[in-house]
């Protein structure tokens, strides 16, 4: 509905008053909305706020803003939250996103620092990963704390690069957050050290390294921070961590590292790398074509790659695949000139990373110094969506190269609708391999374009090239949310229904596909039941689990063991009131549930009577919580004298939980057995820990560990360990 305007009578007695100015502002308050004025304030303004509030304020202020950068919203920068919502929140709203843009929503949302909109992706359940370690990385690399601290109470998984992502950017908040022990893997402070020094953030790294213990061998991991110092940091920073690292008898890099801490100071975006490069050629580092490959990569690349040359560093075809992967013409330009050759598979080799990249101008110039190029140049581009460099290879290749079935697969599962279409357009032959493609890469609406303009569906066309029927074939199909549906398909098809099918079904908890099997007579009894209650005890699938109940399929107290090793606690309390005490509260259930972490099925266990033994006591050693430790003891739980506990600690170096069995009186065990299990645990301990397995055996021996020094000596000469120095 419109304001009624006032009639100009009525506007010349207002101006004829005091203060006219001031009611008529009142009377239509948008004429203080002035462009000047409110190009003022928007400047302002925060992240998105122009884009998402400012320009939806009337058609006046959308028409004043409507540049490209004004329009555009920017998910890794701070969102309105009501703007977030209204666009994620509906059910539709994922349809026009591919798989790899499905993964980066929830990255770029950790990244903006908004919590509340990272609820909103939580809610959903057609994302391929709203919660997983990619996530916690995004959000430590934007030094967003609290989106870390929220996502760890999520149950979201680290798989320790957090902290590397964090010193990086010089984050140092969130650097000590993630590496108090508990919330990292052991060793990470040295690593995390390195990507503050590539970084450029000397403080940062120093304080770092003050958390680690000083290295006793020359591998010890130096050769990644004394690469990492190579890249970030300048001179003087580069001679004191080289000082302190590698100055020692024997204390030498082996030469594929040396290789690459050159290479990262000739690549240095310091103004002293070309100092870097010649005090490290002083220290009797390798001159290899490897050094000039990243110097390729730098805007001033054919600066640093002339200067290089002039020192005898030689350049090859490496060099120009590195220019070509990131598109730099000039340094493309300059190797050419100075006669590198490309031809058979390096022509290949440049020519595919150019096209993977999308950088058209470096084809350009590769094909006016007669590169050749072929399918593969054309399926590279292709696979990552580049459409105006398929365009041009079609103009310069011909159809029969470009347009091929084989190429509209590679587009396929690039996820690019715009090359979808282009190529469709075109006359580009398809296939099922096409459909198959983008069910694996594309988006719905990418789907739905393909069946709507008849391309052909997979199954049918794997069929006619004689694939099998099998049920193998209707597992992954079972856990979809149309379960039903597929599954009728198939079997109308001849494809068989079996246990392994429900088994599939089950362990997504996915109640609709079950039922339907179930409904068709899929046989689920002796091992076959064992298998299937299993599987969705151990996602914690209820509902899958009482429709198995129901259809008479028995359970055991293997069913049990996996709901608890899953501290799947509903499930648990619903099996006791099910098979009863005698199944469920047992000592070896107990256990497994103290392998789980979870405190609070613990306790739930606890509260009910389940008995324990010493075994509860050991699993929880395992799941790394002095928490639990703590608790069990305090309410009696016995640690047993055999040294297990301490042994399930060692195999992951838990120092933490170690330092917490000894302070809690957990005995030793029989004389030398634990120390002898450290020494057999350092073979099969990750590299990266080994350092950590040494600081456990020293403190081993510190704390009056028994040690059989015959036996641990024998341990380390026959092990895996290649010498462990006891």
């Amino acid at each position: 509905m419109q304001p009624q305007l006032p009639s100009q009578q009525q506007q010349e007695q207002q101006q004829q008053q005091p203060g006219a100015e001031l009611d008529a502002a009142d009377d239509d308050p948008s004429r203080i909305w002035l462009p000047d004025v409110v190009h003022h304030f928007a400047s302002f303004l925060d992240g998105n706020e122009l884009a998402c509030t400012l320009r939806r304020v009337n058609k006046a202020t959308a028409a004043q803003f409507r540049g490209l950068q004004h329009t555009t919203v920017r998910l890794s920068l701070p969102v309105p939250h009501h703007a977030f919502a209204w666009r994620w929140g509906a059910s539709d709203a994922t349809r026009s996103l591919n798989v790899r843009q499905r993964r980066q929503l929830p990255c770029l949302t950790a990244c903006s620092g908004s919590i509340a909109n990272l609820e909103v992706l939580l809610a959903r359940d057609d994302l391929t990963s709203p919660l997983n370690f990619l996530v916690s990385e995004a959000a430590a690399g934007a030094g967003q704390l609290e989106v870390c601290r929220w996502l760890g109470q999520q149950g979201c998984p680290r798989r320790g690069g957090e902290s590397c992502d964090a010193a990086e950017a010089g984050h140092k908040a969130v650097c000590e957050w993630l590496l108090v022990p508990g919330r990292s893997v052991d060793g990470m402070a040295e690593i995390a050290a390195a990507s503050a020094a590539r970084g450029g953030h000397v403080g940062l790294m120093d304080r770092l390294l003050t958390w680690t213990a000083v290295a006793q061998e020359p591998d010890d991991g130096w050769g990644l921070l004394v690469e990492a110092v190579a890249a970030g940091c300048d001179l003087p920073t580069l001679q004191r961590v080289h000082h302190t690292c590698l100055d020692r008898p024997g204390a030498q890099l082996p030469d594929a590292e040396q290789v690459e801490v050159v290479r990262s100071a000739a690549a240095s975006l310091t103004a002293d790398w070309r100092d870097k490069v010649e005090w490290l050629e002083g220290q009797g580092y390798p001159r290899t074509d490897s050094v000039c490959t990243e110097a390729a990569e730098r805007d001033d690349g054919p600066d640093r790659l002339a200067w290089l040359q002039q020192r005898g560093y030689p350049l090859t075809a490496y060099v120009a695949y590195a220019a070509a992967a990131h598109g730099n013409v000039s340094s493309l330009e300059f190797l050419l000139a100075q006669g590198v050759q490309l031809s058979g598979e390096r022509a290949v080799g440049v020519t595919s990373r150019a096209a993977s990249g999308g950088h058209l101008a470096a084809l350009k110039v590769l094909h006016a110094h007669g590169t050749p190029m072929n399918d593969q140049t054309v399926v590279q581009a292709a696979m990552n969506g580049a459409r105006p460099v398929v365009a041009w290879l079609l103009e310069e290749l011909g159809s029969a190269v470009v347009l091929t079935a084989s190429m509209f697969a590679a587009a396929a599962g690039s996820g690019s609708a715009e090359l979808l279409a282009w190529l469709h357009q075109h006359g580009c032959p398809w296939d099922a391999s096409v459909f198959a493609a983008a069910a694996g890469s594309g988006s719905e609406e990418q789907l739905e374009w393909l069946v709507e303009h008849g391309c052909p569906m997979g199954v049918e066309w794997l069929e006619g090239q004689g694939y099998p029927r099998t049920d193998s074939v209707c597992t992954e199909a079972a856990e979809r949310d149309d379960g039903p549906d597929r599954l009728a398909w198939l079997q109308q098809r001849g494809y068989p229904l079996t246990a392994y099918v429900a088994y599939a079904a089950a362990a997504h908890g996915n109640v609709s596909s079950l039922e339907f099997l179930l409904a068709q007579g899929v046989q689920l009894s002796g091992e076959r039941a064992v298998g299937v209650t299993s599987r969705a005890a151990s996602g914690g699938h209820l509902a899958a689990l009482k429709v198995l109940h129901a259809h008479g399929t028995p359970m055991n107290d293997q069913t049990v063991v996996q709901a608890a090793m899953n501290g799947a606690r509903p499930v648990v309390a619903w099996l006791l009131e099910e098979l009863g005490s005698a199944v469920v509260l047992t000592a070896s259930m107990f256990a497994a549930a103290a392998g789980s972490g979870s405190a609070e099925l613990l306790a739930w266990l606890h509260q009910h009577g389940c008995p324990w033994d010493a075994s509860v006591f050991a699993a929880a050693a395992g799941s790394g919580s002095e928490e639990q430790l703590e608790w069990l003891v305090e309410h009696g739980c016995p640690m047993g004298d055999d040294g297990k506990p301490y042994q399930q600690a060692l195999e992951y170096a838990d120092m933490a939980v170690l330092r917490c069995l000894r302070r809690l009186g957990c005995p030793w065990g029989p004389a030398g057995r634990t120390f002898t299990y450290a020494v057999e645990s350092y073979g099969m301990i990750f590299p990266m820990c080994r350092k950590q397995q040494l600081l456990a055996l020293t403190w081993l021996v510190e704390q009056g560990c028994p040690v059989d020094w015959a036996q641990a000596e024998q341990e380390a000469e026959n092990g895996c360990c290649g010498g462990v120095p006891v």
